[in-house]
């Protein structure tokens, strides 16, 4: 029987590879290793293993490829070759939790350099490697270079948020500034007749003033809630969020002297959700269908319960909102959640805004449909998982790139809560 160095793989059919297994004197896990390592070699991603110690002592072509360094310069050097001065508190973080937990990173999206200086962005997976004792003795980074349109989309869908910000912000500061005008002027009043004054009338005007900041509070809490740090499923309810984003649009509203007929049915089940990614999903629609409507328009917005049937799965909290706008040709309406997709004018929209509205109610395990009929109005009608009472979720994910601001949220949250912590967006994706 011949060694198995004789029986060189790539000059081997499978009708030969079946007849050595079946030989006795065949070393069929050489044979298995020696796949294995043609297999991770030749793979479409860079394949590398690194020590315990961060020493690099595996590395495929793709690596190379990927990062310009060949097999025998990469070898035994330190993997911080790869990883960015501004990445690498991370990049311990992430080692940290795959050594100490044994779990397992997929799909980071983070910033890797290369030979040349450049730098590449890439998705890795890290994944921990065990001796026969059960030991984590190293980890396993697969890397995967964006390609080119998937650069792009992420970056337009952040571009996409970033405008819907813009456009909250400046909704903002539409409500906070008259109230904070009714502080300065009574505090003016005050100043003007402090000698005229009794108790009676400061403690009145204090109280107006104090009523003025609490609304500015509210106002500057509903934009805090859509970016915040904190992000967390946890059990909501549907009739705050969709209060809170018709306050956000309430300027708008009044602008264009747009009727409001709000129905929010009393005593809905909770859903399982994050708020701000719920909240940019219903300021989205009604940002849409304020465009629609001319002015003195009609805004109908109902929420309801849809018990579960032989025609629907599970109980389902229902949100409708619906305008009389010019409505969308029935050619269009499969077209609504496409990327890039829009009937605005140029400049107008990127046709991102609703595709992002999807991907989140996908998310959260929901649905939305659209009803529409030119000229007519639209409809867009959401549907969510209900809760039952007796479901909890105690998962906390807390997003933030400062280390004493992370700490800090983890303490506090720590206790009422299970706490995990990311770096940034991508991170917390994987969580």
């Amino acid at each position: 029987m011949q060694p198995f160095f004789m029986y060189p793989m790539s000059h081997q059919s499978d009708s030969e590879i079946r007849e050595h297994c079946k030989d006795g004197n065949f070393d069929i896990q050489a044979f298995a290793n020696e796949y294995l390592y043609s297999m991770v070699e030749n793979a479409g991603d860079g394949i590398v293993g690194i020590a315990k110690d961060g020493t690099i002592f595996s590395w495929n072509l793709c690596a190379e490829k990927i990062f310009g360094y060949g097999k025998e310069e990469a070898i035994g050097s330190n993997i911080n070759i790869i990883v960015p001065e501004d990445k690498r508190e991370e990049k311990q973080q992430l080692l940290d939790k795959v050594m100490a937990k044994g779990e397992i990173v997929k799909r980071f999206e983070t910033d890797r350099i290369m030979k040349n200086g450049e730098k590449v962005v890439i998705n890795a997976t890290i994944s921990p490697i065990k001796n026969s004792a059960g030991d984590i003795v190293g980890t396993t980074e697969i890397y995967r270079t964006l390609t080119e349109e998937e650069f792009m989309r992420k970056r337009i869908t952040q571009f996409e948020k970033l405008i819907s910000m813009g456009k909250l912000a400046a909704e903002i500061a539409h409500q906070v500034n008259s109230p904070l005008g009714a502080v300065m002027g009574r505090i003016q009043l005050i100043l003007k007749n402090i000698d005229k004054f009794d108790k009676e009338m400061f403690i009145k005007n204090l109280e107006q003033m104090l009523s003025s900041c609490d609304h500015i509070r509210t106002a500057i809490g509903s934009l805090l809630d859509y970016t915040r740090r904190i992000v967390t499923k946890e059990p909501i309810e549907i009739n705050d969020i969709v209060s809170d984003s018709i306050k956000m649009m309430s300027h708008r509203l009044m602008i264009k002297s747009i009727t409001l007929q709000k129905t929010l049915s009393d005593n809905l089940p909770c859903i399982l959700g994050i708020s701000g990614e719920l909240i940019h999903v219903f300021v989205n629609i009604i940002s849409n269908a304020i465009d629609a409507m001319e002015n003195n328009g009609k805004l109908v917005i109902v929420t309801d319960f849809i018990r579960g049937s032989e025609s629907v799965a599970e109980d389902l909290v229902r949100v409708t909102i619906s305008d009389n706008g010019h409505g969308i040709c029935e050619k269009n309406i499969k077209k609504v959640f496409t990327p890039f997709f829009t009937t605005k004018d140029v400049g107008k929209g990127t046709g991102l805004g609703l595709s992002v509205v999807k991907r989140i109610v996908k998310m959260h395990k929901g649905n939305v449909d659209v009803l529409s009929k030119e000229n007519q109005g639209t409809s867009f009608i959401f549907s969510f998982p209900a809760l039952n009472a007796d479901e909890k979720q105690t998962n906390v994910l807390i997003v933030e790139d400062d280390l004493s601001m992370r700490e800090f949220l983890r303490d506090l949250l720590d206790g009422d809560y299970h706490v995990d912590c990311a770096i940034h967006g991508g991170d917390a994706k994987k969580n």
